[in-house]
């Protein structure tokens, strides 16, 4: 990646402000062939997030860090046409 004239490479990523690091994200999002014909996908660090098939259970109200990878129910048709159809079901109310 190029900000400015200097090229910035993955390690050098986490030193960047913290505006440049979400700039970062969005260009990547938006013109990497990476991503060229797919959409509904989560990323980190300028890559497709891995898939946790086995995620830990949240402790909320906890002191801990959000899960980094993609849980299933995350990117699962079914949950997601769930969602939206009660969503839709509850903005009629």
């Amino acid at each position: 990646m190029d900000v400015g004239a200097q090229h910035v490479g993955q390690q050098e990523l986490a030193v960047l402000p913290d505006g440049e690091r979400r700039a970062d994200a969005i260009v990547f999002a938006a013109a990497s062939p990476l991503l060229a014909g797919i959409g509904g996908v989560y990323l980190r660090d300028n890559d497709i997030s891995p898939l946790d098939q086995d995620p830990a259970p949240i402790a909320f109200g906890a002191d801990q860090d959000p899960p980094a990878d993609v849980v299933p129910h995350a990117v699962d048709p079914r949950s997601a046409r769930r969602l939206w159809e009660l969503s839709e079901e509850l903005i009629k109310a």
